[in-house]
């Protein structure tokens, strides 16, 4: 069995692994000290014992010596920690675990502790994150105690004393008001006085009155942050010395050392000042029996509070606030408004007169009717005054209007956006609405629109982005195909230059036949006409011929949308006819040789039948070479429709096919395959 306690609730320890143990009753982990010392495992356990009894100041001088010995002392450095806010651990009797509390306040959270960081420093990472559960459930706690203190008005003394005769040793024992002691007693005259006075006094039993029920650490640590003196009144030694009496003056003295303008005073009744503690050598007692001291001990208190004036002051803020009050209340909102300017006079960051004047601004008599109040009266300048200059209650009724106007204005903005049909949005105002009006009631209803409009919000969302993914594969297949198949681009490259052999015009060899005859001429003007008829018909033949083949193209550009047979025919003919009439001459020339042997009439037979069957001999042959090659070029235009209206489109498809089952596994889940189909197509 280990020589340690556990720090949680003083169980015994049992060995789990390297340095770490278990507590047998609440199971919480700590680690084992690096150098086994019965004397650091006593100071150990009586620190902890010290922190249970809610001696947090002695508890915290045993972990201090510790770490003085071992700076890296993980749980001699949290427990020290935990003695600066208090904290005791107590068994929660519903479900047997051990709950935080913090019995001291302060201003900085524990995640900034320095104990804390060190001891997070040095743990392992087992230990680390047990600790910075424990640490953060500390903080949670630590902000709940700062937002209730920050609400607190600043206060001039704080009277520490004890309230009923126990044992003082629980922490709530001063709600127990059946037995009083005779500090008490003596500490409600002094309070009585000092308020008397003018003077904001923290006396337990009345301060705390309206609190209870309610925890007291964060009133008395906002009292004890702003206290310029503490009065520790004193019949007995031993009701000093008792837990939260000595808690509370030990806090003040920590204060005291880092604000020496504080001041504590023991006031004594019946009792020796030898018989005080010795922290409380550097004080000055009062033994408030004595002649004059009650006296002198007010003055003094009011002149370190800065309040030499005394009460003048402060009765008459509050006569012209009574005043006031009841002025509103009739109605009369000139004669409030006017008290109100006479108590700024007095005071003028008076949060009470600001209240006055804006309740009078707006005509009511008490500020619990704010619900009564048009939207943007938080934006009026009195409204914005008073939420600077309110101070404590007031201060939190002014948080508790301000959230009531920012629920109202968030029930005002859902109805809007419900008119709309903007229900996700209107949901989320309502949520934010909470308790205002009907927003309960209406937000199950906008929820389930909300949670359709999102769905359809979603769902129109989703089948955007798969309708411009799609579309991004369609262009992207489109503009690199090329590059996934070659050997398809090659083969249809191929085609293409077949094609364009095969229909390439003959224009320029008509052109070319056209020239040669116009060289003949030239050539026969500068001769002899036999030479001239001898040059014509040689020259003239081959151009001539070529004007089938020139009409034929002529055909085709002008009539690209005839069907291909009739083009040749058609202009086969006229090519014929054509050059039939330019072949007269070649028929003269003929007869005018024949003539002589045959004579006119059978040289004139033979000659034109010669040069028809000339002419229709070129002219077919021309026809068939030139359907031929229509036939030839027919047939690889057909093979290229085919291959860019059929094998592209489908290779295309296919490879679109492969991205849509990779978009439909995708998509599938969030528009449906319904969907994914339809849109594909």
């Amino acid at each position: 069995m280990i020589n340690l306690k556990c720090k949680v609730c003083g169980g015994e320890l049992v060995m789990q692994g390297d340095r770490i143990a278990k507590c047998e009753v609440c199971e919480n982990l700590m680690l084992l000290p690096s150098i086994d010392s019965d004397v650091r495992n006593d100071m150990f356990n009586r620190g902890n014992y010290y922190r249970m009894k809610y001696e947090f100041d002695r508890a915290a001088q045993a972990f201090e010596q510790i770490i003085a010995r071992d700076p890296e002392d993980v749980e001699a450095r949290f427990c020290l920690a935990l003695c600066h806010y208090g904290v005791e651990y107590v068994k929660d009797p519903r479900s047997g675990v051990y709950m935080s509390t913090c019995h001291r306040g302060n201003t900085y959270s524990i995640l900034e502790d320095v104990d804390y960081l060190a001891a997070m420093e040095h743990a392992p990472v087992q230990i680390r994150e047990v600790l910075k559960q424990q640490a953060g459930e500390i903080h949670r706690i630590w902000q709940q105690i700062m937002d209730i203190a920050r609400y607190e008005e600043p206060y001039d003394v704080f009277i520490c004393y004890k309230e009923s005769p126990g044992l003082g040793i629980d922490p709530n024992e001063r709600t127990n008001r059946n037995e009083r002691t005779r500090d008490s007693v003596l500490a409600q005259e002094l309070y009585e006085e000092l308020t008397e006075r003018g003077l904001r006094v923290f006396f337990s039993r009345i301060s705390l009155e309206n609190k209870l029920g309610r925890a007291y650490e964060p009133h008395i640590f906002a009292a004890l942050q702003s206290a310029k003196v503490m009065l520790v009144v004193a019949t007995r030694r031993d009701y000093v010395e008792a837990v939260w009496v000595k808690n509370e003056w030990q806090r003040f003295m920590h204060l005291r050392k880092q604000d020496r303008s504080r001041e504590i005073i023991p006031v004594l009744r019946d009792m020796d000042e030898y018989d005080l503690p010795d922290e409380f050598a550097d004080c000055i007692p009062r033994n408030i029996d004595e002649t004059g001291v009650r006296q002198d001990l007010i003055r003094g208190i009011l002149k370190i509070t800065g309040n030499t004036q005394g009460n003048i002051g402060m009765i008459r803020n509050r006569e012209l606030e009574m005043l006031a009050e009841q002025l509103l209340e009739q109605g009369n909102w000139a004669d409030a408004q006017t008290a109100a300017d006479q108590m700024l006079n007095l005071n003028p960051e008076s949060g009470n007169a600001y209240k006055i004047q804006f309740l009078a601004e707006v005509q009511l008599d008490r500020l619990s009717s704010y619900t009564r109040l048009k939207l943007g009266f938080e934006d009026m300048p009195s409204f914005v005054r008073l939420r600077k200059y309110a101070k404590g209650d007031l201060k939190r009724e002014l948080d508790e209007i301000a959230a009531f106007c920012q629920k109202r204005e968030h029930y005002f903005k859902a109805e809007q956006l419900i008119a709309e049909g903007n229900y996700e949005e209107a949901y989320q105002e309502l949520l934010l609405a909470g308790d205002y009006l009907d927003a309960a009631a209406r937000l199950a209803d906008c929820r389930e629109k909300a949670e359709k409009q999102k769905r359809e919000r979603e769902l129109q969302e989703n089948i955007e982005r798969y309708q411009a993914e799609v579309e991004a594969a369609w262009d992207e297949i489109d503009s690199g195909w090329e590059t996934l198949y070659p050997d398809v681009v090659a083969k249809g490259n191929l085609m293409r230059i077949s094609y364009q052999k095969c229909d390439r015009p003959k224009e320029k060899g008509a052109v070319f036949g056209i020239l040669l005859t116009g060289a003949a001429m030239i050539l026969s003007m500068l001769n002899d006409g036999a030479l001239m008829i001898k040059y014509y018909a040689f020259f003239g033949m081959i151009g001539l011929t070529y004007m089938i083949v020139l009409m034929n193209q002529l055909g085709k550009r002008l009539f690209p949308k005839m069907n291909r047979v009739l083009q040749l025919i058609i202009f086969s003919g006229v090519g014929f006819t054509v050059g039939g009439v330019l072949y007269f001459n070649v028929q003269e020339y003929l007869a005018a040789i024949l003539v002589e042997s045959l004579g006119e009439t059978m040289a004139l037979c033979i000659s034109w039948g010669a040069v028809l069957a000339i002419n229709m001999a070129l002219s077919l042959v021309l026809f068939f070479g030139q359907a031929a090659r229509f036939v030839k070029s027919e047939n690889v235009r057909r093979e290229i429709e085919y291959h860019d209206e059929v094998e592209v489109p489908e290779l295309k498809r296919q490879l679109m096919a492969r991205k849509l089952e990779e978009l439909r596994g995708k998509y599938e889940h969030l528009i449906g395959i319904e969907n994914c189909m339809g849109l594909a197509k």
